[in-house]
């Protein structure tokens, strides 16, 4: 998830860059568009206007340039101010003939030069910062020039069109901030929609479910599909893995459980000749640990086939007290041995609908703990009740306990405390195996840390 999310941040700032680029390279063609136009535009104006000018305006006579009315009996001081145009009228020997609007007040402009007229358009500016876009054009009579006509046009939108252009870019920087983020959000919900259900259908893949492959119906040719299909491919490489592994326990424990029988029982042909008392204890003790030994190869088969069901378990229906009672007759010798007491309190005799295999299981390894780790002559008390819907069951003994740096590991494999690893023989699997049967049914089964002395564990079975 955190490969994911980190993608997902990426994409989030890739988008958002994208976007805010996108914006500013548009609005800059935007402004760059604008500008030119609005200069043709003024172009176009100052060249309409010189036009009519030089051709109606202005004549030329006695060696003079004369100014003539329009038709509607306009000066052209009035034309001009109608055009908001100024003008300046000058003769071949650069004498002013008139001068109009802004040329009216040499002392205020700042770049102008009768003298260096030979662009045809240019700027002229004000010392009060005032923007002028310039035309000169000649003056023509007879095909001869006698003079020409400097023409200017205020540029109040351009002189301004720096400033609005950056306050506008900061706007739409700020905007397209504020529209990114839920924008580019929903676009990579989007994108990655089909990561996340696929995210989903791995957290969904259990040991169980390894052959149910993911489906894609998008393009395998994409990242997600060449993602989903190397997906597959490893679950059958997890799944042949898992196969071995369990066709291994399987055959191992069958091929153990045989020999182990026969043992147990050529020990007990063995013990009937035998007189000494020396001999007859070391008998017990070798049958001790074989029995201890079938008995966890037994949970291995077990587990074996809790595998090759799934969670497909068998279930029966079955009282809980017969069950047990049955389960403690198998440790009638070791309980006679150690002079333990057994107590039953059972509340109920409604009968479970549930996996009885893993039942005796679960109970059959909490039956041999409260023996084995008991104390001589101690008592084991077992206590049936039901709460609703909820059967509880609890086994206590009296005997070390656990420490409390060994509360966290009482379910894990191989793990048997540091009291008990001596004192006890064992393999550390029981609570383990009893762990998988309880997940595997929903059951709970948990230690109770409230006792001071002895173990109480308790089986949690929820109909």
């Amino acid at each position: 998830m955190q490969l994911q999310g980190s993608i997902k941040t990426r994409a989030w700032t890739y988008i958002l860059a994208y976007v805010g680029v996108t914006l500013l390279v548009s609005l800059s063609i935007l402004a760059g568009s604008y500008f030119w136009f609005a200069t043709k535009e003024m172009r176009n104006n100052l060249d309409s206007v010189a036009i009519e000018m030089v051709t109606n305006r202005l004549t030329f006579e006695k060696d003079n340039i004369k100014f003539k009315l329009d038709s509607e009996g306009r000066t052209l001081s009035g034309y001009l101010r109608d055009e908001n145009m100024s003008a300046e009228i000058v003769d071949t020997t650069d004498r002013v003939i008139a001068k109009y609007g802004v040329f009216q007040n040499d002392g205020e402009l700042v770049n102008y030069d009768r003298n260096n007229l030979n662009k045809t358009y240019s700027e002229l500016a004000t010392k009060g910062g005032e923007r002028y876009m310039t035309v000169t054009t000649p003056i023509l009579y007879r095909g001869n020039k006698v003079g020409k006509l400097v023409l200017a046009i205020p540029m109040l939108i351009l002189g301004h069109f720096g400033q609005i252009s950056m306050w506008l870019l900061l706007a739409v920087l700020v905007l397209s901030m504020f529209l990114s983020w839920p924008l580019s959000h929903k676009l990579v919900e989007v994108v990655f929609r089909s990561v996340d259900e696929l995210v989903g259908a791995m957290e969904k893949v259990e040991i169980e479910n390894l052959s149910d492959k993911i489906e894609y119906h998008g393009n395998h040719d994409d990242e997600v599909g060449k993602l989903v299909k190397t997906y597959n491919r490893l679950l059958d490489r997890l799944a042949q893995g898992v196969d071995k592994q369990k066709s291994f326990i399987s055959n191992a424990s069958h091929e153990l459980k045989t020999p182990l029988a026969r043992m147990v029982s050529t020990l007990e042909v063995v013990k009937m000749d035998v007189k000494n008392k020396e001999q007859i204890k070391m008998i017990d003790d070798v049958r001790n640990e074989l029995m201890q030994l079938a008995t966890k190869v037994e949970g291995l088969l077990i587990l074996s086939k809790y595998d090759q069901v799934g969670k497909n378990i068998k279930k029966e229906k079955f009282i809980a007290d017969e069950v047990i009672k049955s389960l403690l007759k198998k440790y009638e010798s070791e309980v006679i041995k150690m002079g333990l007491k057994i107590q039953i309190e059972s509340e109920t005799e409604d009968i479970i609908y549930g996996d009885k295999m893993g039942f005796e299981v679960v109970m059959s390894n909490l039956l041999s703990n409260a023996v084995k780790y008991n104390r001589q002559n101690g008592s084991i008390k077992i206590s049936i009740f039901k709460l609703n819907e909820t059967f509880k069951i609890t086994v206590a003994d009296e005997g070390k306990g656990i420490e409390s740096s060994y509360f966290e590991k009482i379910f894990e494999r191989f793990s048997r405390g540091e009291k008990n690893e001596a004192a006890v023989d064992g393999f550390g699997v029981g609570m383990s195996l009893v762990k998988q049967v309880c997940d595997r049914n929903g059951w709970k089964v948990k230690y109770l840390r409230e006792v001071t002395t002895g173990t109480k564990l308790e089986l949690i079975i929820e109909l």
